[in-house]
């Protein structure tokens, strides 16, 4: 990408977060700039893979008939957890 008189060098300082779209402003929230490190809701990718590895890990460890209940509930009767 090249740098031009109306790119906004600002965006070089935005975490790194999954959360921001490409213009500078966030995917999941209404707020209109970046809160920078101090942003609560602020998630590497890195980090949402490791959250989505603990869930995995919980759901798995769940007795047989809570995983039935849970995978009929919300999955239609999948259990993604386990592929």
């Amino acid at each position: 990408m090249a740098v031009t008189r109306f790119s906004n060098l600002n965006w070089l300082d935005l975490p790194n977060c999954i959360n921001l779209s490409k213009n500078g402003h966030y995917s999941i929230l209404k707020i209109s700039c970046c809160q920078g490190d101090t942003c609560s809701f602020k998630l590497t990718q890195e980090e949402k893979d490791a959250a989505a590895c603990k869930v995995k890990e919980k759901l798995s460890s769940l007795d047989e008939e809570t995983q039935e209940k849970i995978a009929r509930k919300y999955y239609n009767d999948r259990r993604p957890w386990q592929e």
